[in-house]
């Protein structure tokens, strides 16, 4: 969503690495799983149902939801952002907003957004929650128990859906943050770990809502973040604010950081993964970069063909 972002957070400053970083060589570890059947779809977010064995891509720019062949899993009436599978109650969740990047939209009013609920096995949309403030739901992650948390990214908000309501909550207080993005959990369910486009990594205290930003050690960069996981105790995230964008594994004190993927002319601009056993699974070359903020295709940009590549999960470093 950087494209989104940037428009937002123009007067802000945006990550950049230090300058030997533009010396180093690429960094590459992944393999290549498969590409998308359909160009320039703007892919956001994949997802994995174990059940079924089936990968679920959201595509912002054909507002739908395609499995990896290219079949559709469901069609919507605006842009599809997060999805986050419950396989235990086999329902799909999924973000959805009008944004300019659409191009089968009939709605132009930006900045409306809603939570969906769709049956994972049939498609069927079951549930419709609009989101409580103008913006772009846009990220999330689920808790064991079914319950949602949310991020919306364009003026800063996070929310919970507790399994069973009829509502979002919101956890955080306005200012809190500027441009939240994808939440993770802690492995005790208490603390939602929510990294910000502008800011880095705050811990947000679920029983009390505090907010805590984490300092990082002096040389690791942790804004730019846009989608971030937990694996063995450290941070997955993808940073596709920085220059160059990279897919890092970081300490979750912030201390340690390692480099995964980087610089090579495949990952383009990458968005969102999934860790599926012991690898990480991430969508390559979205091509959020060839369109401007109006949702213009740039001039002499060529179409678009979207991978997902595949990451060994090895030990982290010591």
């Amino acid at each position: 969503m950087r494209q989104l972002l940037c428009a937002v957070l123009a007067a802000a400053p945006i990550a950049t690495l230090s300058a030997p970083a533009f010396s180093q060589p690429p960094v590459t570890h992944a393999s290549h799983a498969f590409d998308l059947a359909e160009a320039d779809l703007i892919p956001e977010t994949i997802a994995y149902d174990v059940t079924t064995s089936r990968w679920l891509i959201s595509s912002v720019r054909q507002a739908k939801i395609i499995f990896a062949d290219g079949k559709s899993f469901a069609r919507t009436p605006w842009p599809v952002f997060a999805l986050a599978i419950d396989a235990q109650r086999r329902l799909l969740w999924a973000t959805t907003a009008v944004v300019p990047q659409c191009a089968v939209c009939s709605d132009t009013q930006h900045e409306h957004s809603a939570l969906l609920a769709f049956n994972l096995d049939t498609g069927a949309e079951l549930r419709r929650l609009p989101s409580p403030i103008d913006g772009v739901l846009g990220d999330m992650v689920l808790g064991p128990n079914g319950d949602v948390f949310v991020s919306e990214g364009m003026h800063g908000a996070v929310y919970r859906l507790r399994q069973g309501a009829t509502a979002l909550d919101r956890l955080d207080a306005p200012g809190d943050f500027h441009s939240p993005q994808t939440p993770v959990l802690s492995a005790d369910g208490k603390t939602l770990f929510v990294p910000d486009y502008d800011r880095g990594i705050a811990a947000l205290t679920l029983a009390d809502h505090q907010v805590r930003w984490l300092p990082a050690a002096a040389g690791i960069t942790v804004a730019g973040i846009d989608g971030l996981y937990m694996d063995r105790g450290w941070f997955i995230a993808v940073q596709n604010g920085t220059s160059p964008e990279r897919i890092i594994r970081v300490s979750a004190d912030l201390q340690k950081l390692q480099v995964l993927e980087s610089g090579w002319p495949g990952l383009g601009e990458s968005t969102h993964g999934v860790v599926v056993g012991r690898r990480f699974y991430f969508l390559a070359n979205t091509g959020w970069d060839t369109f401007d903020a109006q949702g213009h295709k740039m001039p002499g940009s060529q179409p678009v063909i979207s991978s997902v590549w595949s990451l060994p999960l090895d030990a982290p470093p010591d």
